[in-house]
């Protein structure tokens, strides 16, 4: 990523629900370190993503929850890949089908989903939570044992007022992380993996479709075990509460894939710059660069759009165990 006077970088961060309607836009130019100064949520003692120490490590070991969360998914029917210049998103349907399940702890007229990690009270069943789509983020914004991945997946779901009265009409959102490592061998990469990235569209604002049945079961590994904690959105307005699940067994992405996901997701030069066009223009035998487009930016590096690491606070993890 270029930087100085004269490079004006532009990255817009993975647009939460609500963010273009509200006119609210913000950079990872500094990966997130900008947002509390214009955001005040972003100043909060429950901030996302976090480090996570390795299962078992000395005085580290997480409790076991008292009970587990689970995640199944059915397969979605030529669903369409959204390229919003930052990120690849595909959006699932309101009849889309899944058997995602909570558990709650406390009175469910009056809990809410971060119960399981938050109150010490018995378990007093499970709510369903809705997904609503899934997106990726480069590197990955959670570390586990010191680790950062080529990609982390993050399928955003909701939980409704039906279930918990607290969530209210625009529900609770509870997200699943899922870690994606590097591999040289194509043959460890999910197929419905490699389907998403092929199908991607390279032009920010384009959309394409996956065509067939594409299996989301497909995308989690096959040790579902996982961490959960109680955190926030990883990007502006940061709103704290959210129920964070991060699966501690990734899946596979090869070289070849990852390259083409940055192709599309880049980083935007926006604005003149006499010293970056010199550039461009002795690296025109070998490289044919982006043109600028309507706004007057061009796609300059491989785009990276994860917040870094915030503070844990003392907040309690706890493990669930597959």
């Amino acid at each position: 990523m270029l930087a100085g006077s004269d490079a004006c970088i532009q990255v817009y961060g993975t647009v939460q629900e609500g963010h273009e309607k509200s006119g609210v836009h913000f950079t990872y130019s500094y990966n997130g370190l900008n947002w509390p100064g214009e955001f005040e949520q972003c100043r909060g003692n429950k901030q996302s993503p976090i480090l996570l120490p390795a299962s078992g490590a000395a005085g580290k070991a997480w409790p076991a929850a008292g009970a587990k969360s689970s995640f199944s998914y059915s397969s979605l029917s030529n669903p369409t890949i959204l390229n919003n210049g930052h990120t690849l998103m595909v959006a699932l349907p309101a009849d889309y089908k899944s058997a995602v399940t909570i558990p709650i702890r406390g009175d469910k007229k009056t809990a809410t989903p971060t119960s399981i990690v938050s109150s010490s009270a018995p378990v007093s069943g499970s709510v369903e939570a809705t997904p609503a789509q899934f997106h990726f983020h480069s590197h990955s914004e959670h570390v586990l044992a010191g680790a950062e991945y080529a990609l982390e997946m993050h399928i955003v779901h909701f939980i409704k007022g039906d279930q918990l009265p607290a969530c209210g009409t625009k529900g609770c959102p509870v997200v699943l992380g899922v870690m994606l490592a590097l591999t040289n061998d194509e043959s460890k990469v999910s197929p419905e993996l490699r389907r998403i990235i092929e199908a991607m569209p390279l032009n920010e604002g384009d959309s394409a479709t996956i065509k067939g049945d594409l299996n989301v079961n497909a995308l989690l590994p096959a040790n579902r075990t996982y961490v959960t904690y109680e955190g926030s959105l990883t990007a502006p307005p940061c709103t704290e509460g959210l129920l964070w699940h991060v699966m501690l067994t990734p899946i596979k992405i090869s070289e070849r894939l990852l390259t083409r996901y940055l192709e599309a997701v880049g980083d935007l030069l926006c604005g003149p710059s006499e010293s970056v066009v010199t550039e461009l223009a002795k690296a025109d035998k070998y490289f044919k660069a982006p043109p600028v487009d309507k706004n007057g930016c061009r796609k300059i590096a491989n785009g990276h759009n994860w917040r870094m690491t915030q503070p844990i606070n003392g907040r309690p993890l706890q493990l669930g165990m597959f």
